[in-house]
Formats: C-alpha cells, structure tokens, sequence
C-alpha cells in the first residue's frame, strides 16, 4: 500500500464518521427507542394497577352467565312435558 493511498484512507475517516453520526441519529429519530421502552413500561404499570378490576369484572361475568345457566336449566325442567307438573306454564317474557 503506498503512502498516497495511506494518506487518503486517514483524511476520509472523519467524512465516515460524520456519515455515521447522521445516518445513527436519522435512525434514533424515526425508531426512538427510548420512547418505545417508556411506553411499554408505562403500558405494563398500567395493567399490574388494573389487573384487580379486571379480574372482578370477568368474575362477575362467569357469575353472571352460570345465573342464566342455572335459570335456563330450571325452565327446562318446569316446562317438561314429561314432569309431574305436565309443562303447561311457560313463560314466554324469558
């Protein structure tokens, strides 16, 4: 390698770096990942703290659908042709 050659790699070393600089800070500009991890923590702190009122919530639901359930099954056997009451009283506002 000669010298001249030596000489130009070492003058373009700041031009790479500035390339450098500006293409990695066009990347943190567009992805900012700093942001992205405090919206995901924030996101994450934000579900721990409502996990409760989520958990009675679908408490409620299954409650609620096992109500209907038990109340469905109790029609079922009311209305029974085959029952002793002989499933005459239906109550069609159900």
């Amino acid at each position: 390698m000669s010298a001249e050659a030596m000489i130009e790699q070492v003058m373009s070393i700041p031009y790479q770096v500035s390339t450098f600089i500006q293409r990695a800070r066009a990347y943190f500009t567009r992805v900012n990942p700093v942001e992205n991890t405090i919206t995901l923590f924030l996101n994450n702190l934000k579900n721990m703290v409502s996990v409760n009122k989520k958990l009675k919530i679908a408490k409620y639901r299954v409650a609620h659908l096992n109500y209907r359930l038990t109340q469905m099954e109790r029609m079922m056997i009311e209305n029974n042709p085959n029952n002793f009451m002989g499933g005459k009283s239906v109550d069609t506002f159900r």
